[in-house]
């Protein structure tokens, strides 16, 4: 192979748009203006959230605890970088080189399958080369260091369940074959990433205090297929959980030509206490359970529709993620994007991708009878109206105009 490495802290693979321009970044460079990027330039909300999730792993592995007081936090907004995350990224590079022979970045190193190698290109990298009308491009095409680093996140976090291939080495392979363990580790989550004026913000107003120790995959002994024991189960180990167990193949010309996936760790839901992002209710016995927010025809609602689902209940059990408090320190209005997995039978593919952008002014939450009384009554207006013919989302777009500017503040609507 003619190029034996490709570091992502030094190589340009993170999409952003920055200046006014579409670029592509190093995470060093990133890091180092990140005042200067809009946001990340990703259509694909899967990639987007994956990458995202590693930035905040990042930093939380920098810092352990975020930033432990909003002023502390603002200051480092203003000053527009943290050279701590810099010196971090320089001290753990050796482990961000997505070509190493021993230690590659979020894989095993020479992992092989039981019997034969079957060529699966890339469709089981990435959910979407799973489905023809998903596809980018051609999933038997070889693709750049950067394409493939962005797929392989995005593999470990919302891979799908069903029958993998058994790999050497795994104690719960056999017969060439791996059984179903379930979705990655993000694919049972609802995500809600805060949007800030730039990138700096966006990630500084996601990074909420935690104190349970930050100690993400990296900075473990390199992963093999059986299973691992964290030692911190602090965010920065969820947002980099090892869902799967990866080997990305290269070709002499430092192109990824597929790659191998099978099971990892089976996937934890966690807790609110370390995952941030997600919005969370409880089951019958008091433990907390995610929010799902794709069950059959709900997708289609606008996210305000299921106000008592996903923000507060008539009790005033809340929901919503442990982010938009932490946000609110910032400024009471919160705007956000939610993106959720729907899978299809068995989960052995992804079905619908649930994508919302809304903004609350965090007072609608004191006033969450008031709120939950009038999404009943627009929903009920909407609703008849709603056929199978239609498009659910020009049939909503009336209750829209009337609902997303009252939840972000303005004047309440008139219902007639």
């Amino acid at each position: 192979m003619a190029n034996h490495s490709f570091n992502l802290v030094t190589e340009p693979w993170v999409p952003v748009l920055a200046n006014g321009k579409h670029e592509s970044y190093s995470l060093e460079t990133l890091f180092d203006q990140p005042t200067s990027i809009r946001q990340l330039d990703i259509a694909d909300p899967l990639e987007r959230v994956s990458i995202m999730r590693l930035l905040l792993a990042i930093m939380y592995a920098a810092r352990q605890e975020g930033y432990s007081s909003p002023a502390g936090a603002k200051r480092i907004m203003e000053a527009g970088r943290d050279q701590e995350i810099i010196d971090y990224l320089h001290a753990w590079a050796h482990r961000f080189d997505l070509m190493s022979e021993t230690e590659p970045f979020l894989q095993v190193a020479g992992m092989m399958p039981q019997g034969k190698p079957k060529d699966y290109g890339f469709t089981r990298l990435h959910p979407a080369m799973q489905r023809p009308l998903w596809q980018t491009h051609d999933p038997y095409k070889p693709v750049t260091p950067a394409e493939a680093a962005r797929m392989l996140l995005v593999c470990n976090m919302y891979d799908v369940a069903g029958v993998h291939t058994g790999m050497n080495g795994d104690p719960k392979a056999a017969g060439g074959k791996r059984t179903p363990q379930g979705v990655a580790q993000a694919g049972g989550l609802a995500l809600a990433i805060i949007t800030g004026n730039n990138l700096w913000e966006t990630l500084l107003l996601n990074l909420t205090p935690a104190n349970n120790g930050n100690k993400p995959i990296w900075e473990y002994p390199p992963l093999e297929c059986t299973d691992m024991e964290p030692d911190t189960t602090g965010p920065a180990y969820y947002y980099t959980y090892p869902a799967r167990r990866i080997r990305l193949l290269w070709n002499t010309d430092g192109l990824c030509a597929g790659a191998y996936v099978t099971y990892g760790n089976r996937s934890e839901w966690t807790t609110p206490e370390n995952e941030y992002m997600a919005f969370w209710t409880q089951d019958k016995t008091g433990k907390p359970k995610p929010v799902n927010l794709t069950f059959g025809p709900l997708i289609d609602r606008p996210l305000w529709t299921q106000w008592d689902k996903a923000f507060v209940e008539p009790d005033g059990d809340e929901h919503y993620p442990a982010t938009f408090l932490w946000a609110s320190n910032f400024n009471s209005t919160v705007s956000f994007d939610t993106v959720a997995a729907q899978y299809g039978s068995q989960s052995s593919s992804i079905a619908r991708i649930r994508q919302d952008h809304m903004t609350l002014d965090m007072r609608r939450i004191h006033e969450h009878a008031n709120v939950s009384a009038i999404v009943d009554k627009l929903v009920k207006q909407a609703w008849p109206k709603v056929g199978n013919g239609d498009n659910p989302h020009d049939a909503w777009a009336k209750a829209d105009t009337a609902m997303l500017p009252y939840l972000a503040g303005g004047k309440e609507p008139d219902l007639g």
